[in-house]
């Protein structure tokens, strides 16, 4: 996994022009754009947040704002100030109480729209 963020817009890039330029082949690809409605502009903010646990790795971006209030997470910490990043930290810990396996889609499914 590659993960490329920057707080500065896309338009005015350094990075975003030298991906542009890379040759990139993938199976899954995700290219955020974060409108700051919530947090000050700052790398920590910027989206797609990445964390480990139950041994995979987790990356998730989120545009909107999350209008109810969620408990905070134990085990995983926001590392900037932005409900998408909470929330993220939030379903982490969801998943692993109840014991979900990453690989079990259609459990993780349910478990998400729940």
């Amino acid at each position: 996994m590659r993960i490329y963020r920057e707080d500065a817009p896309a338009a005015f890039s350094p990075i975003a022009a030298a991906v542009a330029e890379l040759d990139l082949r993938a199976h899954c690809s995700m290219a955020p754009i974060r409108k700051a409605t919530q947090g000050v502009v700052a790398l920590e903010n910027c989206h797609p947040f990445h964390r480990y646990g139950q041994g995979r790795e987790w990356v998730f971006a989120h545009n909107g704002d999350i209008k109810i209030p969620l408990p905070l997470a134990d085990r995983h910490q926001p590392i900037g100030d932005t409900d998408s990043e909470a929330a993220f930290c939030w379903i982490l810990e969801q998943l692993e109480d109840r014991e979900i396996a990453p690989d079990d889609e259609a459990g993780l499914f349910k478990a998400l729209l729940a």
